[in-house]
């Protein structure tokens, strides 16, 4: 049990950091937009 909740923290962890990725991504383009 233990074991599994370490892997769904190590999840959680990749899911954010591809989220903030994205949002930098996102941000970017609507920068060179304007």
């Amino acid at each position: 049990q233990k074991t599994r909740y370490r892997g769904l923290k190590k999840q959680i962890k990749k899911l954010n950091m591809m989220f903030a990725l994205a949002n930098l991504i996102v941000a970017d383009r609507n920068l060179l937009a304007v």
